[in-house]
C-alpha cells in the first residue's frame, strides 16, 4: 500500500513538473514570439537589417526544437534566423529543409501548439540554396513553392512574381559562374577593413589615397542608429611600400554624430562628395582639402538634393559633370540614375534621369563614371543580377544615348549585394564592396585586379607647382584648353601646402596647359596626346616667376604656320592669357621677342623671329593692348635654350624645337 502511494504522489508530482516545465517553454516561446513576428512583418526588404533581433531569439528557439525535434514550426523559425546571419546562412539550409516536410496554407505560426511550418519555407529554402551557389536546388525549391502556392489558392502575386524573378537570378548565376571573369580578388586587409561593415571606398586616380565609410565603434559620438549598428563615420588610408596604412577618422568637420558616407572624389582627392542623412532625407554634400584642413561641407543645390532620398553621387574627371541616385517622383521607378552638367556659374543644373536604358522599376545605385568621360558603372537589383544588387557597366554613345548595361561577372558579383564599383584610370583595378565569407567584417572593400584586359588609353599628369624660391606656390588655378575649339577642358587647383596636383586628358586632342597665381607670371605648357592604345603618366614640376621686372616666360602654345609668321588658330587660347595678363598688370610694359633654332641663313632667322614676335605684338594690340606696353624684338638664333645638335654632331629635333621659340619679358612695372 505505501509502494502505491509513493508512486502515485511521484506521478503527480511529475505531471506538475511537465506541466510547469510546459508553461515555461510556452512563456519562452510567446516572448520570443513577440520579437520574432514583429521582425518577420516588417516591411524591410533585407533581412540582415534584423540580424541582431533575429540573433536575440534564435537561442531560445534552438532551445525548445531540441525539446520537440518534430516541430516544424520552430525549424522554420530558426532557419529564418539562421537566413538573416550572413555568415551561417548555410546552417538555414538544413533547417528548411526539415520544414518543408510538413507545411500548411492555415498554420498559426504565432502559437506554441503549432508544429506545422508556413509553405513559404519553400521559398526561403530557395533563398538559402540561392545564397549558398546551389543554383539547381534553388530553383527546384522555388518551382515547389510556386506550385504549393497554387494548390492552396494562395497565390499572392507579389510573392510570386519576387519568386519567378528569384529563378531568373539563379539562371543568370548559373551562367556568370560558368564563364568567370579573369581576375584576381584582394581584401584590402586589417589596417582598412574591420571586424563591422566597411564599404564605399573611393580613391585618388593615383590609387595612393582611400576613403571610405566604417560602421565601427570609434564612430563620432560612438551611437547606434534604429537597426543596432554603429553610425556611419568616414575613414581614409594612404598607400605605402608595406600596403594600406592604418586607417584614420577624417574627423570634423566632416564626421559628426549622424550618418556620413563617402560617395564620390575629384581624380586629385582634394573634394570628395559625402552623403549625410539628414534626419531621413538624405543629400549629398561636398568639401574641400586646402592644404590638409577640409572645408565645412556644403550641400548641393536643389537640382540634386531634394526633399526625397539622394544616397550617392558621383563627379567626373573634368569635374563638370555629376551623377547621382535618387528616389525622387518621376522616375522609373525605386532609385533612379540622373545626371547634371556644371553651369557657367559653377553650379549645377537641372538633373537629366538617364533613362529606360539604365533605369528600371527596381533600385539603381552608386554611379561612378570613369575618366574617359564615356564609361558608366553602377549597380542595381533590377537589371539580369545573380542576386542582390549586382555591378553593371554601360557606354555613352556619340549620339548621348546609354548603351545595354553588362553584368561586369563573377566573382565581382556575388548571390549578395555587390556595391560602390570604381574603376582605375588605366582600367586594370577596379575598388568595390561586397559581403565575402572569407571577409573581416559584415562588408568589406576589395580590390579586383583585371588579367586580360587592355589599358585604357588615357594620360594622367601630375606634379608641384612651386615658386621661384622652390616652396608650393599659393592659390594656382590649372586651367586646361582644347586648343582646337577653344573650351575648357577642367579647371584644377594645386594643393596650398604641397603644391601638388593631378589630373587626367582624354587622347586626341591638342591641350594647352596654364598654371596661374596670384602675383605671378603664368607658365603654360603644350600637350599634344594622339589617339593612342595605352596609358601614361607623366610627371611635371611647374616653377612660377614674380610680376618682376626681368621675369620672363616662354609661350609654349603660340603656334606659326611652318617657316612663315603667320599665327596658326592653336596660338588663340593663348593670345587670350597674354590679354588677361596684361589687362590685369596695366603698367606692365613687356618685350615678346622671337627664337629660331640654328637651321638656316642667319640674316634669315632673324628676320623671320622679328616678324613671328610682331605677330603676336599685332594680334595684342587688334585685342584692345596699347602699343605702348609692348615692343617685338626678334634674336634669330642667338640665344638658344638647348643645343641644336648633338654631342657626336648629329641633329637634334627636341633641341631645335625648344629654341623656337616666343618669349615674354617684363620691362617695366
Amino acid at each position: 500500500m505505501k509502494a502505491l502511494k509513493f508512486i502515485t504522489i511521484t506521478f503527480l508530482l511529475s505531471i506538475n513538473y511537465l506541466s510547469a516545465q510546459n508553461k515555461n517553454s510556452e512563456k519562452e516561446f510567446d516572448d520570443a514570439e513577440k520579437i520574432f513576428s514583429k521582425i518577420s512583418d516588417s516591411k524591410s526588404e533585407s533581412l540582415t537589417s534584423t540580424k541582431g533581433a533575429y540573433a536575440e531569439v534564435l537561442p531560445v528557439f534552438l532551445n525548445l526544437y531540441k525539446q520537440d525535434p518534430t516541430n516544424m514550426n520552430l525549424a522554420f523559425k530558426i532557419g529564418m534566423c539562421y537566413q538573416s546571419a550572413r555568415r551561417d546562412r548555410v546552417k538555414a539550409i538544413g533547417y528548411f529543409n526539415k520544414a518543408v516536410t510538413s507545411t500548411a496554407n492555415d498554420t498559426k505560426p504565432s502559437s506554441y501548439k503549432e508544429k506545422r511550418a508556413p509553405f513559404i519555407a519553400f521559398k526561403y529554402l530557395g533563398d538559402a540554396y540561392h545564397w549558398n551557389y546551389e543554383f539547381d536546388k534553388a530553383i527546384t525549391a522555388y518551382q515547389q513553392y510556386i506550385s504549393v502556392a497554387e494548390k492552396n489558392n494562395a497565390t499572392d502575386k507579389t510573392v510570386l512574381a519576387e519568386t519567378n524573378r528569384k529563378i531568373d537570378m539563379c539562371k543568370v548565376g548559373q551562367s556568370l559562374v560558368a564563364n568567370p571573369v579573369k581576375i584576381k580578388i584582394q581584401n584590402l586587409g586589417n589596417t582598412v577593413n574591420s571586424p563591422y561593415a566597411d564599404y564605399s571606398g573611393i580613391f585618388s586616380a593615383d590609387q595612393n589615397t582611400l576613403f571610405f565609410t566604417s560602421r565601427r565603434p570609434q564612430t563620432t559620438g560612438g551611437e547606434k542608429d534604429n537597426e543596432g549598428n554603429y553610425m556611419e563615420d568616414i575613414y581614409t588610408s594612404s598607400k605605402t611600400k608595406n600596403g594600406w596604412s592604418t586607417a584614420q577618422n577624417i574627423g570634423a568637420p566632416i564626421n559628426t554624430e549622424w550618418h556620413e558616407a563617402t560617395v564620390g572624389v575629384s581624380p586629385d582627392a582634394q573634394m570628395i562628395l559625402i552623403y549625410k542623412d539628414d534626419m531621413g532625407d538624405g543629400n549629398i554634400y561636398s568639401t574641400s582639402l586646402d592644404g590638409d584642413v577640409w572645408s565645412k561641407p556644403v550641400k548641393l543645390n536643389d537640382n540634386i538634393n531634394t526633399k526625397h532620398w539622394e544616397p550617392s553621387a558621383f563627379i567626373s574627371a573634368d569635374g563638370n559633370s555629376l551623377y547621382f541616385s535618387s528616389n525622387k517622383p518621376g522616375g522609373f521607378g525605386g532609385l533612379d540614375l540622373y545626371m547634371s552638367k556644371r553651369g557657367s556659374d559653377g553650379d549645377w543644373g537641372k538633373a537629366i534621369n538617364l533613362g529606360a536604358n539604365i533605369n528600371t522599376t527596381y533600385d539603381e545605385d552608386a554611379p561612378s563614371i570613369h575618366p574617359d568621360g564615356v564609361t558608366l558603372s553602377f549597380s542595381s537589383n533590377g537589371h539580369n543580377t545573380m542576386g542582390g544588387f549586382d555591378i553593371f557597366s554601360s557606354l555613352l554613345s556619340f549620339d548621348g544615348n546609354w548603351s545595354a548595361p553588362v553584368n561586369v561577372g563573377y566573382p565581382i558579383n556575388t548571390t549578395d549585394d555587390d556595391i560602390f564599383y570604381m574603376v582605375s584610370p588605366n582600367g586594370k583595378t577596379a575598388y568595390f564592396s561586397s559581403f565575402r565569407a572569407d571577409g573581416l567584417g559584415e562588408k568589406d572593400n576589395y580590390m579586383a585586379t583585371f588579367l586580360d584586359r587592355k589599358e585604357t588609353p588615357l594620360t594622367l599628369i601630375q606634379g608641384t607647382v612651386n615658386d621661384e624660391a622652390g616652396m608650393p606656390a599659393k592659390k594656382v588655378m590649372i586651367t586646361v584648353t582644347d586648343n582646337e575649339t577653344e573650351e575648357i577642358v577642367g579647371v584644377y587647383k594645386a594643393n596650398a601646402k604641397t603644391g601638388q596636383f593631378l589630373f587626367i586628358l582624354t587622347p586626341g586632342k591638342n591641350y594647352n596647359i596654364t598654371y596661374q597665381a596670384e602675383n605671378h607670371l603664368f607658365y603654360s605648357e603644350n600637350m599634344e596626346i594622339p589617339k593612342q592604345s595605352t596609358y601614361y603618366e607623366v610627371k611635371r614640376s611647374v616653377k612660377l616667376h614674380p610680376i618682376v621686372v626681368g621675369s620672363k616666360i616662354t609661350l609654349n602654345n603660340i603656334f606659326f604656320d611652318f617657316d612663315k609668321a603667320t599665327l596658326r588658330p592653336l596660338s588663340n587660347v593663348e593670345l587670350k592669357n597674354l590679354v588677361m595678363l596684361m589687362r590685369s598688370n596695366p603698367n606692365m610694359k613687356v618685350e615678346i621677342s622671337g627664337h629660331t633654332d640654328s637651321k638656316g641663313d642667319d640674316a634669315y632667322n632673324l628676320k623671320l623671329s622679328e616678324e613671328r614676335a610682331q605677330a603676336v605684338v599685332t594680334r595684342l594690340i587688334e585685342k584692345g593692348i596699347t602699343t605702348e606696353h609692348m615692343k617685338a624684338k626678334g634674336y634669330g638664333e642667338t640665344q638658344p635654350v638647348a643645343p641644336n645638335t648633338k654631342p657626336n654632331g648629329s641633329d637634334d629635333p627636341e633641341g631645335r624645337q625648344l629654341n623656337r621659340r616666343v618669349e615674354l619679358k617684363i620691362t617695366e612695372l
